[in-house]
C-alpha cells in the first residue's frame, strides 16, 4: 500500500491526474485506503463493471425480456 500512496501521490502531484484506475483485481482491497489517502477517486475495474452490471439490472436496462413465466 505504501508504494501505491507514493506512486499516487507522483501521478497526481507532477502528472495532475485527477482519478486513478487500477491494473488488477488482486488490489481491490486497497481501493478506498488509497482513495482516502490520495483524495482523488481510484477505480478498481472489477468492481467498477459489477457496479455497472448492478445498475444495468435495477433500472432493467438493455438485455432481453425476461421470458414469460
Amino acid at each position: 500500500l505504501e508504494r501505491m500512496i507514493g506512486v499516487g501521490r507522483t501521478l497526481r502531484d507532477t502528472h495532475h491526474a485527477d482519478v486513478l484506475v487500477m491494473g488488477c483485481a488482486g488490489m481491490a482491497r486497497f481501493r478506498e485506503p488509497l482513495e482516502r489517502e490520495l483524495g482523488i477517486p481510484v477505480v478498481e475495474p472489477t468492481q467498477a463493471a459489477v457496479s455497472m452490471a448492478i445498475g444495468r439490472v435495477r433500472l432493467a436496462w438493455g438485455g432481453r425480456p425476461l421470458a414469460a413465466r
